[in-house]
């Protein structure tokens, strides 16, 4: 056998090969193939993710109001015209913020689910994420009923914000989820 017949017949085999694959992957469960799937990957939404309900009671309040903010509750503070949410537990967000961000920095030493009500809020952050999750256990944002809710952020980044690798007007460099019934519309002027 000659050496570009050899070959022929190798490329023959490897497309009828890679034909039977692709009809294995595609009609597998119809054929009686079961689809094994890791354990991690059949836990990626727990019931918490997909829940959009709320108990409002014991939630922090956290009323945004142009360049500052009403914080009643505990687990958020205000920091240069920036909300900091540093502790688990349930928060609504409402209001709007001119030119700052709400950060998710979980730094509490018992770690645990971070859950915020958006209730009809904009966060306009010029130089840097409107929101921005820098560090926590689980973040489920819920969008409630009825409600639109805005994020957006400037052109440019601060010095800080670029150095930290902040890419987007909702950055999160940790596991969240976004449920509920109301809308989010995010614009980002710099990057994604």
């Amino acid at each position: 056998m000659s050496t570009s017949r050899h070959f022929n017949f190798i490329a023959v085999c490897a497309v009828i090969a890679a034909l039977l694959i692709t009809v294995l992957f595609m009609n597998g469960e119809a054929l009686g193939l079961e689809r094994v799937v890791p354990e991690e990957e059949a836990m990626l939404f727990t019931s918490s993710d997909l829940d959009d309900s709320w108990d409002t009671s014991g939630a922090t309040r956290i009323l945004l109001t142009g360049d500052s903010a009403e914080i009643d509750g505990q687990g958020a503070y205000l920091q240069d015209g920036s909300v900091i949410i540093y502790a688990r537990g349930s928060y609504i967000l409402e209001g709007t913020l001119d030119d700052g961000s709400v950060i998710i920095n979980e730094k509490s030493k018992t770690k645990g689910e971070i859950r915020v009500l958006m209730n009809g809020v904009t966060i306009n952050c010029t130089d840097s994420a409107a929101l921005d999750i820098e560090e926590a256990t689980r973040v489920v944002l819920t969008l409630a009923e009825g409600t639109e809710n805005v994020i957006s952020s400037g052109e440019e980044y601060s010095e800080e914000a670029v150095s930290d690798n902040i890419r987007g007007a909702l950055f999160s460099r940790d596991d969240l989820t976004i449920n509920g019934s109301g809308s989010l519309t995010v614009t980002a002027g710099y990057r994604h």
